[in-house]
């Protein structure tokens, strides 16, 4: 096992050929009437092998509502560095989605998908991410965990609402 910054141990995966991440919460833990983000956080070692061939699947939803959200993620290169997202146009042949970015921390995360949690409602919230049909060996992701939190574009959002009722009064 590895460490990371924020937890005593992490997930590193040593050799397989099927690789399904699989989270899920209740929405009660969650603020009623915000947009949320999923992010896988992780790293690949060294000596990391079979993530450039069949990019993994990640859907996420809840129990209740079925699935909102299903795309395909890009393990590799190219890597967005913090505040460049604009810059990086990854190669057309991925069919990938969601590039990763590194953080801040060394981390690398991509955006497994968002979740908007209504207010009152009480559902178990899923994500998975999913590769094997490719059938090809793996080595050397580490994994830290997945990681949910609110998404600025909604507070922006809400924002510009509220400053728009100011200026009607």
């Amino acid at each position: 096992m590895q460490k990371s910054n924020r937890f005593p141990e992490v997930a590193e995966l040593l050799k397989v050929c099927w690789l399904d991440i699989f989270g899920k919460m209740s929405t009660s833990m969650l603020s009623p009437n915000t947009n949320y983000a999923a992010y896988l956080v992780y790293k690949l070692t060294e000596e990391a092998y079979g993530f450039d061939h069949l990019p993994p699947t990640v859907s996420l939803g809840t129990t209740e509502g079925g699935e909102v959200c299903r795309q395909t993620v890009f393990w590799g290169q190219p890597v967005m560095e913090p505040n460049q997202q604009d810059h990086i146009v990854p190669p057309q042949q991925q069919q990938h989605t969601s590039p990763p970015s590194q953080r801040k921390d060394g981390w690398l995360e991509f955006k497994l998908g968002e979740y908007f949690n209504e207010e009152g409602k009480d559902y178990e919230l899923r994500i998975r991410l999913l590769e094997g049909h490719s059938r090809q060996w793996k080595r050397g992701l580490i994994v830290e965990g997945i990681e949910i939190r609110p998404t600025t574009e909604l507070v922006k959002f809400m924002l510009l609402l509220a400053l728009s009722d100011i200026d009607d009064t």
